[in-house]
């Protein structure tokens, strides 16, 4: 069966990255029913012959439709890999590739719960990294306008929010990190922690109180991800990206 759907990507993006490391736990990265599309950034924004118009990651799916927002395409992936529909024969296909071991949301309801209770945790915290990178960094200076305090703000709001992610993970989460189970939150999660420091030379665990993200980071290290040797910064842009404005 030819290829149903197409994911645009930045691979070394932190959305687009968040779903590249799903896909690979799910074992569904290499499906032939998929074709990852890298789009080049250019002058005009980034571009890759039938993008549609926007960031990405974006998915195309087989009627034409898009889906444009990286959870919702993570979601989407796992509802097919859980629940294909019988009247669609590519769902049932890459349902029957991906590693149907346990679902990364969970198995009860409980579970699911918590799950998306931490992921929408470490997607706030994302977001206050972003805006933090946005207002502080030398990448960003010729493109917007800039603030150093306000950049430090957001990532003192970033750490807070992770603080609040530590607590979830030792209270409810913490047998999953010594099970070795990955969920959506964990890849999530992990995309940040290499975007803030593969990118922008930040380790956003540097606390003493975050020992069991710690331990869940290097559990994910220790994954045989595939599809990252493309999802290297361009050092051009890590140099900038990494030389934080200061604050006066």
């Amino acid at each position: 069966m030819t290829a149903q759907l197409e994911l645009y990507v930045l691979p070394w993006g932190l959305y687009p990255r968040r779903i590249i490391l799903y896909l690979s736990e799910k074992n569904v990265l290499s499906s032939p029913l998929l074709k990852i599309t890298p789009v080049a950034i250019t002058q005009t924004g980034m571009t890759a012959p039938g993008k549609p118009p926007g960031s990405v990651p974006i998915l195309r799916l087989p009627d034409g439709s898009f889906i444009k927002q990286s959870l919702a395409i993570i979601e989407f992936f796992e509802d097919v890999c859980d629940s294909p529909d019988p009247a669609k024969e590519w769902q049932v296909e890459l349902a029957k590739t991906a590693n149907q071991e346990t679902s990364m949301r969970g198995s009860t309801a409980e579970e699911k719960a918590r799950t998306r209770e931490v992921l929408a945790l470490v997607d706030e915290a994302s977001t206050q990294f972003c805006f933090a990178a946005h207002k502080g960094t030398a990448l960003f200076v010729p493109l917007e306008e800039t603030n150093a305090l306000a950049a430090d703000l957001a990532m003192g709001y970033c750490k807070k929010t992770l603080m609040l992610v530590e607590e979830k993970y030792a209270a409810e989460l913490s047998r999953s990190i010594d099970s070795g189970r990955v969920s959506i939150a964990d890849c999530v999660f992990y995309s940040l922690m290499q975007f803030s420091e593969g990118v922008y030379g930040v380790d956003l665990l540097s606390e003493p109180e975050l020992p069991v993200l710690r331990r869940l980071r290097e559990m994910l290290r220790s994954r045989n991800w595939v599809g990252l040797e493309e999802a290297q910064c361009p050092e051009q842009i890590k140099i900038l990206a990494s030389t934080w404005l200061p604050v006066e």
